[in-house]
């Protein structure tokens, strides 16, 4: 009696296994299972080329891929790596540059207004006080000080 071990590929095809002299490809063991088959007979590439087919015949996608044959890029996955791989820290940078002048010109601001406040209430002082020199006018200090407010 004369038997011969077939096998089926990926693509479907029957290969001979058993006996090795008449053997058309090596034995693949355990067997493929028959939704593994038909997982890497389903596109071209298999899993779209961004996964690879399980024995159950389910595709396992590599990040950032979804869908039943990886065909989808996830929106979530992309900004998870990008996050992952320090992409945000162009953004810190630029954040903490506009926070770092928006505190500097606050702080200016704020600084300006009470100096010209204090000068205003000193020259109001000066305007109120008694005559610095004879004849009931202002002294230097104080001309200089209406001079420049």
């Amino acid at each position: 009696d004369h038997f011969a071990l077939l096998q089926y590929n990926s693509t479907g095809d029957a290969k001979v296994v058993y006996p090795v002299l008449w053997a058309t490809a090596e034995a693949d063991y355990p067997a493929p299972t028959f939704a593994l088959r038909a997982c890497q007979a389903a596109t071209a590439v298999e899993c779209s080329g961004h996964g690879e087919c399980q024995r159950s015949g389910a595709c396992l996608c590599y990040t950032p891929y979804t869908g039943a044959r990886c065909g989808e890029e996830s929106k979530v996955q992309v900004v998870t790596q990008f996050l992952e791989r320090g992409g945000c820290m162009g953004l810190y940078v630029a954040l903490a540059v506009v926070l770092g002048v928006f505190a500097v010109v606050t702080a200016l601001s704020i600084w300006m207004c009470c100096s010209r406040r204090k000068a205003r209430q000193l020259l109001e002082t000066l305007r109120h006080a008694a005559p610095v020199s004879l004849g009931g006018q202002q002294g230097p200090a104080a001309q200089k000080l209406e001079e420049e407010h």
